[in-house]
């Protein structure tokens, strides 16, 4: 079952070398999809020309709107930013380089259906693309940590592709501020007793810039996240002997 309507969220830190790859293998996809969709650009405090570019691109392409924090706060920030301002009701967050490429977008609708809350496109079910050895590592030993701590078999939790059901997803109490954010979201709606689906999806690197992530300062915030989940398995098991 489609949605009625969608709308895509671009968290951009420093990405106009790449908005380009949008008008080649972004817009064509969504100008194909049966049902009206909105892009939202949040420009996280670029200091390079990702907010001129995007304007521009507003003024040509009318459903794209473009939100701007005046200084960085983060990715999660820059989502939350989108989740609030969404129309569709149902929400895809992408990387702004495109990574994971928007080919994959027809396959997250069709797992869509009113008893899913989110769609999620998995590489641990597809294929990393000329995706480095360390960082192949770092992703698959988080995610394996993530899968223990949860007690449950979410492939992805850490990645950003993913479709959203809107009411659902704006409902959560989000609090990251930084690339953990998908991380929370996909265990406050386990907490919640949502349905996560998962599809395989290729994921490569960039092509244009430089990837916005620091392995220590991200190690820390999941770390947090572990703690977060560990607290809340402790108090479930806590109430269930009570």
């Amino acid at each position: 079952m489609n949605p009625t309507k969608l709308t895509v969220i671009l968290p951009c830190f420093n990405e106009a070398d790449n908005m380009p790859l949008w008008e080649r293998e972004l817009f064509p996809v969504l100008e194909a999809l049966p049902f009206p969709v909105e892009v939202l650009v949040v420009d996280d405090g670029s200091k390079d020309h990702t907010y001129p570019s995007a304007d521009a691109l507003s003024h040509r392409r009318p459903n794209v709107r473009v939100l701007r924090h005046e200084s960085n706060r983060g990715l999660g920030a820059a989502v939350r930013t989108g989740l609030a301002a969404a129309t569709g009701d149902a929400v895809l967050t992408l990387d702004s380089d495109l990574t994971f490429p928007p080919t994959i977008i027809p396959a997250l609708l069709a797992a869509y259906d009113p008893s899913v809350s989110c769609v999620c496109a998995s590489p641990f079910l597809g294929t990393f693309q000329g995706v480095g050895l360390s960082r192949r590592i770092m992703s698959h030993g988080v995610n394996m940590i993530y899968r223990v701590l949860m007690a449950q078999p979410v492939t992805a939790v850490s990645s950003i592709c993913r479709l959203y059901r809107t009411e659902i997803v704006r409902a959560l109490p989000l609090t990251s501020e930084s690339f953990d954010i998908n991380s929370e979201i996909i265990f406050q709606l386990l907490q919640a007793g949502a349905e996560i689906r998962e599809i395989p999806s290729p994921l490569t690197v960039r092509k244009f810039g430089v990837s916005k992530i620091s392995m220590g300062r991200e190690i820390r915030n999941h770390f947090r996240m572990f703690a977060r989940i560990l607290f809340w398995r402790a108090a479930v098991v806590k109430a269930g002997a009570g």
